[in-house]
């Protein structure tokens, strides 16, 4: 029994060396293809070369790889220049068959390169894979399908966006930017319009993708017809036209405090001085924050000087008013 422990613990110490020696050849590979291919990279993004050494086994992952890292420190004909490149390696071909394999790192790492490619043969796949479980193959995915057709994209992944939990809605507002607003404005619209509430307060929250007056058009229409904090307290957030400041002194004194809290934040986002009187009754508010915002709106006001801060000061008479106000003064005094 004992000789077949040893035995059982020397193949595991084998086995271990192995891997540590396969793992280090690896590596050394790895770092050998960087070390040559890292200068032809730079060359490419401003010169198409006529030939390239021939990639082999995982040299292709590598320039995958490559290419990725590359094609997103840089813009415009430099990208070009990267595509050129690929198109001389002869890569399109091994991204399409590893977007197919099991392997997750494999199907990220193809995916994101198809779509900097902008490979119209991906589209469809890459829509299959935009369904997946897997919360970053299927971002990886819906941003490829940006790449290769904005306005489609976005009509066949609004809806995905809205039903995944899992899609943060910042990641989704930053590809909706990159897909531009002409792609995403009537798209964006229409999904506002069908919604039902609950789902609206997201597409809300995606509205700085879109051009001014389709947010206009969606706050405006959630502002009538919405009944949730949440959905209220969106709309204010995204508020950015003056013609909808009534909707922002109505709920100046919403029951909700985060309502009150961006109503004050519209007033000073796109109000006037006009609004100084009702956003110094809001320095009174039972909620911190309510207060701090209102005090910050009141400093920010354009040909706010200290004299008028000091009278603004002088006609408070709340306690809690007076020290919001002292305090973002004296933050802005820094």
């Amino acid at each position: 029994m004992g000789g077949a422990s040893l035995a059982l613990t020397f193949a595991m110490l084998a086995g271990i060396l192995l891997m540590r020696l396969l793992f280090s050849r690896k590596e050394r590979r790895r770092q050998w293809f960087v070390a040559m291919w890292r200068p032809m990279f730079v060359r490419g993004m401003y010169k198409k070369p006529k030939t390239l050494p021939p990639l082999r086994g995982s040299e292709n992952m590598y320039f995958l790889i490559l290419f990725n890292h590359y094609h997103s420190l840089v813009k415009g004909e430099e990208k070009a220049g990267l595509n050129a490149l690929a198109d001389v390696a002869g890569i399109r071909r091994f991204a399409l068959d590893a977007l197919k394999q099991r392997e997750m790192t494999r199907k990220i790492t193809a995916a994101y390169a198809l779509g900097f490619m902008k490979e119209p043969a991906a589209f469809e796949p890459l829509r299959k894979e935009a369904l997946s479980e897997n919360t970053v193959l299927s971002m990886a995915a819906a941003t490829a399908m940006v790449y290769i057709d904005a306005p489609l994209a976005v009509r066949l992944l609004l809806p995905v966006f809205l039903s995944r939990a899992d899609w943060p809605v910042s990641a989704c507002d930053r590809l909706l930017r990159e897909a531009g607003k002409e792609a995403v404005s009537a798209t964006l619209k229409k999904a506002a319009f069908e919604s039902d509430e609950a789902r609206a307060p997201v597409v809300i929250r995606l509205l700085g993708a879109a051009d001014e007056e389709t947010a206009a058009e969606v706050v405006r229409h959630w502002l009538l017809h919405g009944t949730s904090d949440e959905t209220i307290a969106s709309c204010l957030q995204k508020m950015k036209d003056p013609r909808l400041l009534g909707f922002a002194r109505k709920h100046l004194d919403h029951a909700t405090w985060y309502v009150r809290l961006q109503a004050v934040t519209a007033l000073g986002r796109i109000g006037g001085r006009g609004e100084i009187g009702a956003l110094t009754r809001m320095l009174a508010d039972g909620e911190w924050w309510v207060r701090y915002r209102a005090a910050q709106a009141i400093a920010a006001m354009p040909g706010m000087g200290k004299d008028e801060l000091d009278g603004v000061m002088n006609a408070l008479t709340d306690r809690f008013a007076k020290d919001i106000l002292d305090h973002v003064i004296a933050e802005t005094a820094k």
